[in-house]
């Protein structure tokens, strides 16, 4: 365990996993064993507290850029943007540093501030375009954290993780309509 980075998260053993979230536990003793899962990362996230200059994301966007373009990749897609990372990929642009055609997903939690600034699906140009909005109604099959009618193989009482209400994906599909 990382108890460091426990511990500055504030997270100990009796600490009850976050609304669509877990700390995973030894099944046998009941004891956090360092992997989390969904939304308990946010903890972890809050905790680090780093930030990053818009000139940061600029740099990493160029970087990643270059990168992908010796490969032979011609675009990608962003599947859950930010504002920070939509504004990195049009500095690039507007820079002529970006050589890969990137389609940015945006991320529930930041469609208000996205509408509110006008930025809507198909904003942008062939470069850098904005497209839909990316929600998490549970976890992923590969994590063994989808949210299943019956339990995973294995793990008698794990149906995986809700990360929303079943109400929430409508309610957030509406915005912007």
């Amino acid at each position: 365990m990382n108890a460091l980075a426990y511990s500055r998260a504030g997270v100990t053993e009796s600490t009850s996993d976050p609304p669509g979230g877990r700390f995973d536990r030894d099944p046998k003793t009941g004891k956090l064993n360092v992997r989390i899962s969904e939304r308990a990362s946010e903890v972890f996230d809050k905790a680090i507290g780093a930030t990053y200059s818009r000139a940061d994301y600029r740099d990493g966007v160029k970087l990643i850029s270059k990168m992908m373009s010796r490969a032979g990749i011609t675009s990608a897609h962003d599947a859950s943007g930010v504002h920070e990372y939509l504004r990195g990929y049009q500095d690039t642009h507007d820079d002529a540093d970006l050589s890969v055609r990137i389609y940015c997903f945006i991320h529930y939690s930041e469609i208000d501030r996205m509408l509110a600034a006008g930025i809507d699906t198909g904003f942008g140009d062939e470069w850098v375009r904005v497209g839909g909005m990316k929600m998490d109604a549970d976890g992923s099959i590969s994590e063994r954290t989808a949210w299943l009618s019956r339990p995973y193989v294995g793990r008698p009482s794990d149906f995986g993780t809700q990360v929303m209400t079943e109400q929430e994906p409508y309610e957030n599909g509406r915005k912007g309509t």
